[in-house]
């Protein structure tokens, strides 16, 4: 970063937005009229505070400053950049709340703002309006409250989604079975209570679906998982959920871990499951109303590494 080289040559620690676009600017952090588009400074040990000044650089695509010390909050300001599509914040001391005006960012296609301690305020339901986006990544701030906005329903493109903090509350809105893009649902140690929808059934492209530690989530297991053919990782523990185990899992040929553990299930485990062609784990430990016994049909398991049922 010498005052001899032009800005658009300097060092970033982070890779150019795609190599066909680097190759094609020579590797320059500029585009062809000299508009700097990345600013990745992650893990630089940085401090201070978010200047509003970097409204000015216009045409920035990518600002990751994830793994730094900066403190201080997110400017509104921020809200103003239209070609904003990477916003990564994590692992910082970033407090105060998510600004509303957030939802103005319709071009914003990562949202990683976890870890951060200090982080204040609910999920704002104008998150919806960023209809561009494709990975929410908030959790890990243990001061952030409120519960789950219908309106995050609305991210029709939303590949990951992994919103969790101790003191996240409510259901699981019906309006989340629009989300048709998800690949990976992470909701683990919220305080989540009602029950699972059945609208979850939606998400043919899901590949992990993470529940743990919801200790207030009851119901049932919907049978409509078993539409998740995609599914790789099903993980529901520490639940009061109740009712048997869905013998429409047995549907979910690319599954590898199924752990149902710390749950009030009743009845047997279905054949159905015991002959998932790609299972590697399945743990239904701490059940203890489970009965039955263990059929011939686990011998045709033959991916098996893993199983627990205490």
């Amino acid at each position: 970063m010498e005052h001899a080289i032009d800005e658009c040559l300097w060092y970033s620690k982070g890779e150019l937005l795609a190599s066909s676009t680097a190759n094609s600017r020579n590797s320059s952090l500029c585009d062809e009229n000299g508009n700097y588009l990345e600013l990745v400074l992650a893990g630089n040990e940085l401090k201070g505070t978010l200047p509003k000044e970097l409204m000015l650089l216009s045409k920035l695509e990518i600002i990751d400053l994830a793994e730094n010390e900066i403190g201080g909050s997110i400017s509104t300001e921020l809200a103003s950049m239209d070609s904003l599509k990477e916003l990564l914040i994590d692992g910082n001391n970033i407090g105060g709340t998510l600004p509303t005006e957030l939802g103005l960012m319709t071009n914003l296609e990562l949202l990683i703002c976890h870890t951060n301690p200090n982080m204040e305020g609910s999920i704002p339901t104008f998150l919806g309006n960023m209809v561009s986006l494709r990975i929410l990544h908030i959790h890990d701030n243990p001061l952030m409250t409120g519960t789950l906005p219908s309106e995050l329903g609305k991210l029709s493109n939303i590949n990951w989604f992994t919103v969790h903090f101790p003191s996240l509350s409510g259901t699981i809105p019906t309006e989340y079975g629009n989300l048709a893009a998800l690949d990976t649902f992470d909701m683990r140690y919220a305080q989540l209570s009602g029950t699972i929808p059945s609208e979850v059934g939606n998400w043919m492209n899901a590949r992990v679906f993470n529940m743990l530690g919801n200790s207030l989530l009851g119901g049932t297991i919907p049978s409509e998982l078993g539409e998740l053919i995609r599914l790789e990782e099903l993980r529901f523990i520490k639940m009061p959920s109740t009712g048997t185990i869905p013998s429409d899992l047995g549907r979910l040929t690319i599954l590898q871990d199924m752990t149902l553990s710390g749950l009030q299930l009743t009845g047997t485990v279905p054949a159905e499951v015991w002959t998932l062609p790609n299972l590697k784990m399945l743990i239904i430990s701490a059940n203890a109303d489970l009965s039955g016994t263990i059929p011939t049909e686990v011998g045709l398991a033959t991916s098996l590494v893993s199983l627990e049922g205490e």
